[in-house]
């Protein structure tokens, strides 16, 4: 994870952008299931009325609330009421001298209450008359913990009664409480777009900046390697960290900033939001939120391991791969054809089964997820039925609660994906930061020991008491070799298969240092010479001819441009 964080700080101006554009995204989303619910609760099943009192009443109207017996309640209605010297809009009927309007003070005390439960005063006898004046009856005593809802949607018909007197069209009315609505919900959605789109261009542009220069930085370390690193990193596993593992992060990097910052806020989000639309069905967020972390962790208890194991298998494939593809030749030769097919369906089985083992459970998590969103949907469904029915809840917020819990539940799995990518991206993070902290065992002198031929070397070449023993060995290879090799002159080293010649010809140019004595050139310790002065001065033709991609022209240019 260090590793992430060190190559994420030069994009941390982007990745705070795209954060507070994740903050604002997830934000609109949670909002949209409540204007959803306004459009089902307000806009259809109160008739567009969202007040609990009216704007405006007749006179008429207010003479038969006010005299509708309301023995016990506190007050008079039509202390809520006033006189104005202009109509209001939208009641083309409104007499100024005999119609009122609602003051205020009172009608924002009356949106400040509450739909059902422990409804303020005005409200509560406001609501009171109304239900003595729609059923001829007389009730002492409104219980609104339990008939709240009904009580509501009553009183939203009879306002809409009333503003029918004062002119205003009933239509119209709704029409414009589901289209102001439904516009707040489309400027929220193009909003939403536009900042997905904007998140999206900022996380790709850090993504695939920290895949850049981690890259280059793992191929300019890689450069730097003598055959001792290469001998503890084969060229298979080298080739592996800088394609897949470099592209692991870089997946994790653009992930995660997308998904391990909008699946907590739409998960914390969404269980407050569902808390506030029913308290009653809370226990239905507990108990899924409950189900998906028990099988998350035991699904990933059992695939996080095997993500090492698939990335040492991916580099035992590519060791297999190119020992038979550059072997080729002495494969056929001795006719072990069969025997590098068993090897590489060996390494390709050994990973072909890790790899189905982690998809199969992962396979097993997905419809299990559905399984468990889909069972939740149900028990909403069968609860909030039964508390509409018990006018304790609306419509629109079972359809809200119901959303909420869906938004829960896809955090949930969006965490669950990141689950998955970020053990791997992890491991693939840990493998990079090995070969970045390995150590170059060939090194430049300190500056202010190092020494320099002061031109083109005169290649006098002289070895002293030369011995060698590669790393982890138990037995020297070469050991104390001197002779002189002086310019001008063509020495030469002749010996059996094994015998050391390659061994003592990489000593020169430092692709190995040597374990005891010392190599001088023109009397100067090549240890002590910078090593690009060193093979600046050495022509080295390898056993091997190796060609690069390219024409015969950039080849010649390789070893001199002109």
């Amino acid at each position: 994870m260090k590793l992430i964080l060190k190559y994420l700080k030069p994009f941390a101006f982007a990745a705070i952008v795209s954060i507070v554009l994740l903050f604002g995204q997830s934000g609109m989303e949670l909002f949209l299931p409540r204007f959803m619910s306004d459009i089902v609760d307000t806009g259809i099943m109160k008739g567009g009325v969202k007040e609990p009192l009216p704007l405006a009443i007749s006179g008429k109207s207010l003479a038969e609330l006010n005299n509708a017996g309301l023995s016990g309640m506190i007050g008079k209605f039509e202390q809520a009421f006033e006189r104005v010297s202009v109509a209001p809009d939208g009641f083309p009927d409104f007499n100024v001298e005999t119609d009122y309007v609602v003051k205020p003070e009172v009608l924002e005390a009356a949106r400040n209450a509450p739909p059902y439960g422990e409804p303020n005063m005005t409200y509560a006898t406001y609501v009171s008359a109304i239900i003595i004046l729609r059923t001829g009856e007389w009730r002492p005593e409104l219980d609104f913990e339990k008939n709240g809802v009904l009580y509501s949607q009553m009183a939203a018909q009879y306002t809409r009664d009333l503003y029918e007197e004062l002119g205003a069209d009933k239509v119209a009315i709704q029409q414009k409480s589901i289209l102001s609505i439904g516009l707040i919900m489309l400027a929220i959605t193009l909003a939403g777009a536009l900042i997905t789109v904007g998140n999206g261009y900022l996380t790709a542009k850090i993504s695939t900046g920290i895949g850049r220069k981690l890259r280059r930085d793992v191929f300019t370390k890689v450069q730097t390697f003598s055959p001792s690193e290469f001998d503890k990193f084969s060229t298979a596993t080298l080739i592996t960290r800088c394609t897949n593992d470099v592209q692991q992060v870089q997946m994790v990097s653009m992930m995660g900033l997308r998904m391990i910052v909008s699946a907590p806020i739409m998960g914390v989000g969404g269980v407050v939001m569902a808390l506030n639309t029913s308290l009653q069905m809370s226990w239905v967020v507990a108990v899924a939120v409950l189900l998906l972390l028990l099988l998350q962790v035991a699904i990933f208890s059992r695939v996080t391991p095997k993500f090492e194991i698939m990335q040492k298998l991916a580099d035992r494939l590519n060791l297999v791969t190119r020992e038979t593809l550059t072997g080729m030749m002495v494969i056929r030769a001795f006719g072990n054809e069969e025997r590098e097919y068993d090897r590489f369906e060996t390494a390709n089985r050994d990973i072909r089964n890790t790899n189905r083992f982690v998809q199969r459970v992962f396979a097993v998590m997905q419809p299990t997820m559905q399984f468990i969103l889909g069972g939740v949907q149900l028990v909403i469904l069968l609860l909030g039925s039964r508390l509409i029915s018990a006018n304790n809840l609306q419509v629109g917020q079972m359809m809200a609660f119901s959303q909420y819990v869906m938004q829960i539940i896809m955090s949930f799995m969006m965490i669950g994906m990141m689950f998955m990518m970020i053990p791997r991206a992890l491991v693939s993070a840990k493998r990079l930061q090995e070969v970045l902290d390995s150590d170059t065992s060939i090194r430049d002198p300190e500056p202010d020991s190092v020494k320099t031929l002061e031109g083109h070397a005169s290649g006098e070449l002289t070895f002293n008491n030369v011995s060698f023993k590669y790393q982890d060995a138990e037995a020297c290879v070469l050991e104390n070799i001197s002779f002189t090799a002086k310019a001008g002159e063509t020495t030469a080293f002749i010996g059996s298969t094994g015998s050391g010649k390659s061994t003592l010809i990489n000593l020169i140019p430092r692709f190995y240092d040597v374990t005891e004595g010392s190599i001088t050139l023109d009397g100067i310790d090549i240890r002590e010479l910078s090593v690009h002065e060193l093979r600046e001065n050495l022509g080295y033709v390898p056993q091997k001819g190796i060609l690069f991609s390219g024409d015969i022209a950039s080849n010649l240019s390789f070893g001199k441009e002109d």
